[in-house]
């Protein structure tokens, strides 16, 4: 379940939470994400995403803290949607250096050559990301709360910046989307219990992608209203 709220109400937003019957705390540090979206030259995942199709994926690579860097851990993220059904794939990437130009292709080869042969699914995949480019990065900061019973967990992201990207560059100036997304996300044999945990909030469960926000925000100059 997602939400999306107006950046203003950030610190009432955070209140809610401590104060809900389930008893939240967090349980991690608030961090920065990165992602760098891939997708072909058409944009074939995107407009999947547009069209709700009941099977479709999401690929990027996700590192935490500053967005330029020299990327000690990398994880290459396959998102994949089956009707009501989704899935995550990770795979460990060897270290990436990220600038505001680098060079796609330089990187896919470099993660060919010092990956594992015998690690045979991880080099497949690899290898299909020749074929796709990156499409838009985002950033963001991410706080985790988890529920008393360890049954629903909370995210809530702000400060949420995309970036127009191709095969060489990152554009160093962001757009900025006013919004923050809350997920809540729990098993699938808890979901009978989840609208007892969703109704405190006074909010409309919405379709959210940050990549479909970012597309429509660096190529189509739409911000997320």
């Amino acid at each position: 379940m997602k939400y999306s709220i107006n950046e203003d109400a950030y610190f009432w937003l955070i209140d809610k939470i401590m104060s809900h019957p389930s008893f939240f705390n967090e349980i991690f540090h608030k961090r920065q994400i990165n992602n760098i979206y891939l997708d072909t030259i058409e944009l074939d995942n995107y407009h999947a995403n547009l069209r709700g199709n009941q099977t479709r994926e999401k690929t990027r690579i996700r590192w935490y803290g500053d967005l330029f860097q020299t990327i000690k851990k990398p994880a290459l993220e396959i998102k994949r949607r089956f009707g009501l059904v989704g899935d995550k794939l990770i795979y460990p990437l060897n270290p990436i250096e990220i600038s505001n130009q680098y060079y796609w292709q330089d990187i896919v080869e470099s993660q060919k050559s010092s990956t594992n042969h015998e690690q045979e699914e991880l080099l497949v995949i690899i290898d299909k990301l020749s074929y796709q480019v990156p499409s838009i990065v985002n950033a963001y900061f991410r706080r985790y709360f988890l529920s008393a019973n360890g049954k629903f967990r909370l995210t809530i992201d702000n400060e949420i910046k995309y970036f127009a990207t191709n095969a060489g560059w990152i554009n160093p100036s962001s757009i900025k989307d006013h919004h923050i997304i809350m997920e809540l996300k729990y098993d699938l044999e808890d979901a009978k219990e989840a609208p007892y945990v969703s109704n405190y909030f006074p909010f409309r469960i919405i379709r959210n992608s940050k990549y479909v926000n970012g597309i429509n925000a660096t190529l189509l100059s739409e911000i997320p209203q």
